[in-house]
């Protein structure tokens, strides 16, 4: 419902105006009631509803049926890169092969921290990676024979683009 008294610099009435509209004719309507919309730097209703449809980040965007029906869709926040477990080998013994292998978008890149007591593993194998055709990285390294017993975190942090996505694992060193 469109408020004949409200004020035009009220940007709060003003957006709650816009937020109860369904259609063009009644965003015409609240802009007509509402001309403050026009008088923050916007010259034209199409300017407006181009504004509001195209950028995801407008806590006040209008609602997507307006969109549509002028031709222009919202745009959403790009979706996490997936990353799933394939495989991880552990428990494994100190000087034995350890590998993992996961699943992500092709192409995708990731890195992976394999993480022991005294720090990050500098081992041979553990470098930054780029998903084959099926979204597939397997990672492989050798663990110190001085490794010390116990569980430790293997990190790995994908990004496509501007999307990311990270995968935290755990495997077990055995004697």
């Amino acid at each position: 419902m469109i408020d004949a008294n409200a004020d035009p610099t009220d940007i709060g009435g003003l957006d709650a105006a816009i937020k109860n509209c369904d259609t063009i004719a009644e965003l015409e309507a609240a802009v007509a009631a509402n001309p403050g919309y026009l008088n923050l730097g916007l010259t034209t209703l199409e300017e407006f509803v181009a504004n509001r449809c195209a950028d995801s980040d407008l806590l006040d965007r209008l609602p997507a049926a307006i969109c549509s029906e002028i031709g222009a869709t919202p745009t959403e926040p790009a979706a996490d890169v997936l990353v799933k477990k394939v495989s991880v080998t552990s428990p494994v013994t100190r000087g034995s092969t350890a590998k993992v292998t996961i699943k992500t978008e092709a192409k995708a890149k990731c890195s992976i921290d394999v993480v022991y007591n005294s720090g990050s593993s500098t081992a041979a194998g553990l470098t930054r990676k780029t998903a084959d055709s099926t979204g597939k990285i397997s990672w492989s390294w050798k663990v110190g024979t001085r490794t010390a017993t116990g569980r430790y975190p293997i990190y790995i942090d994908c990004s496509m683009g501007d999307r990311e996505g990270s995968l935290t694992l755990m495997f077990r060193v055995t004697t």
